[in-house]
């Protein structure tokens, strides 16, 4: 899956690089490129399946009944699923809030907004894996009630994920601006990556480890505290933050509602943690305790 999704993101660079840089579509080929990106990883999906062993054949949809448990599964699968509606929830939240402060060069700080997206989109992708390998140990464990390697499996992948955000954050509040030439060669749009990026990435370290907590939660049964780590910065606090940071101190600080987002869900996933810990220290058990009791 993780192979998959990093494919489908190359594949998109690659057609923004042609549909946009080469072509001058603009938005119309940026949004073409990502319908496209997805529509050829779908075909790839459904090709390579004949070459991985294991997979579940695909006629089994037709030989199970397709209802019953839906309930479950859906506050199973919402978290993860509707996060990716919540970035594009965030971006619109940018758009409008530009359109209505009047900023008078909108149309390069919406194309430097799309490029910081992207770069982070990419620099998403390890943080994914990570929870997910993460996600199935602790499934398995779970399932056959060895606690200790369960939670063994979740500090792994939070220091791991945090050693990694570490690192991105260093290097993008260091070459912010490099990394932009990457993508256009206008310097006022470069620039403008630049200063978002030191701006957006302030506390980018806290991202992964916030990550790998609701995928647990997740793996664990517990949608909701999963929903609250993974769905509350693009559905809540992105929105309200870009609204009231556009009013109180104007469009060029728009970009501070993002750190300040990233800081209220690692206090929110501390204060989950501490819980956890808390109710595992009186039950004396692993992190399961926290489905069992709660």
């Amino acid at each position: 899956m993780a192979l998959m999704s990093l494919g489908v993101t190359l594949i998109n660079i690659l057609l923004n690089r042609i549909l946009v840089g080469v072509l001058e579509l603009g938005i119309a080929g940026s949004a073409t490129s990502t319908v496209l990106a997805q529509a050829l990883g779908l075909v790839l999906l459904i090709g390579l399946r004949g070459f991985i062993g294991g997979m579940m054949p695909l006629n089994s949809l037709w030989q199970s009944r397709w209802t019953g448990n839906w309930r479950r599964i859906v506050g199973l699968g919402a978290p993860i699923s509707l996060g990716f509606v919540g970035i594009a929830l965030s971006a619109a939240s940018v758009v409008l809030a530009l359109h209505f402060a009047g900023s008078t060069d909108n149309a390069k700080t919406i194309a430097a907004h799309g490029i910081v997206t992207r770069i982070f989109g990419f620099a998403f992708l390890p943080i994914m894996a990570i929870a997910m390998a993460m996600q199935s140990i602790v499934g398995n464990n779970i399932g056959a009630r060895l606690y200790t390697r369960s939670d063994a499996a979740l500090r792994i992948a939070a220091g791991t994920a945090l050693l990694y955000c570490l690192a991105v954050e260093v290097l993008l509040l260091s070459a912010g601006a490099v990394v932009g030439t990457v993508f256009v060669t206008d310097p006022d749009v470069i620039g403008k990556v630049g200063r978002m990026l030191r701006m957006m990435a302030a506390v980018y370290l806290f991202s992964g480890p916030v990550l790998v907590l609701g995928y647990y939660f997740q793996a664990i049964g517990q949608p909701a505290r999963a929903a609250l780590l993974t769905m509350v910065k693009s559905f809540v606090l992105l929105p309200v933050l870009i609204a009231a940071t556009v009013a109180m101190l104007g469009a060029d600080a728009i970009w501070l509602a993002f750190p300040l987002a990233d800081g209220v869900v690692a206090m929110i996933a501390t204060l989950m943690l501490a819980a956890a810990l808390k109710v595992r220290g009186d039950a004396g058990i692993g992190f399961k305790a926290v489905e069992t009791l709660s």
